[in-house]
């Protein structure tokens, strides 16, 4: 019982930490269980499964998958911030548009919901115009997107500057890029030089959240043709609704979270 709580930080030639923990208590509670007649335990049928929390090596990133960006986790993830709002709509859309494949979606945010009053009871910081592009930013982005309205503008001005003529250069290369703002979803595709917006009628939904709608997104991708799909989130609640729908998509979907040497793909 002494080794129950040993551990042991080891550094792997990557220069990746692993921290390894005792978990001696787990063979005491398989001991016990296998002296229960009612639920007998075949110890060589056990011992053919590794008992270790050890995962497997790291899965590579699949040949055009199609990503999907939980938008509104990626706002706060966001560092070195330019100045302006229009600057920061183009850097969202630079790092979208590394990916060949792209969605890109965001909550809806719907007065007297439920999840609105959740929002204000969670507390709402002060009220912002985003009268445009040049709009400077405010010096505590944080506290800016904990005003719903403040969020609604943000997607609303990330509609426009993701559909002009500046963007039609990042747009041109992508094989599908596609936004998806207070409910509805719209497919950018660039030639000459100009952005063209179409709406996607299929994925219209009044879910106010991203986490739901993300199964919506997998089943076009489906239909669409794609055979795997990457989705980049650091909700739980997601990572619950993909466990129970997967199985009855036809596609590979990993689970794409963590930051830095512990960002990992999961399949």
């Amino acid at each position: 019982m002494d080794y129950c709580s040993k551990w042991v930080k080891l550094t792997s030639a990557q220069g990746k930490l692993f921290v390894y923990k005792e978990q001696s208590n787990l063979a005491f509670q398989l001991l016990v269980k296998s002296q229960i007649m009612e639920m007998p335990i075949n110890l060589e049928e056990l011992m053919r499964y590794p008992l270790s929390p050890d995962r497997d090596e790291d899965v590579p990133y699949p040949n055009d998958a199609l990503f999907i960006q939980d938008g509104n986790a990626l706002f706060h993830m966001m560092s070195n911030l330019p100045p302006t709002f229009g600057g920061i709509c183009m850097q969202l859309l630079d790092q979208m548009v590394a990916k060949h494949h792209f969605v890109f979606s965001t909550d809806c945010y719907q007065p007297d919901s439920i999840k609105a009053q959740e929002r204000l009871r969670r507390g709402s910081s002060e009220k912002r115009i985003i009268d445009g592009p040049n709009t400077r930013r405010p010096y505590d982005f944080k506290s800016f997107l904990g005003n719903e309205l403040n969020k609604k503008q943000l997607c609303d001005l990330l509609l426009r500057v993701w559909g002009s003529n500046e963007a039609a250069s990042r747009i041109e290369k992508r094989m599908k890029a596609v936004v998806c703002l207070d409910g509805r979803s719209y497919d950018l595709t660039s030639t000459n030089g100009k952005v063209q917006t179409s709406e996607i009628y299929e994925l219209r939904s009044n879910q106010e959240e991203t986490d739901s709608r993300i199964v919506l997104y997998l089943h076009q991708a489906v239909k669409w043709g794609y055979k795997s799909s990457v989705v980049r989130t650091p909700d739980t609640d997601i990572l619950m609704i993909l466990l129970y729908h997967a199985s009855r998509i036809n596609l590979s979907i990993y689970l794409d979270h963590g930051s830095g040497k512990h960002r990992t793909l999961i399949n």
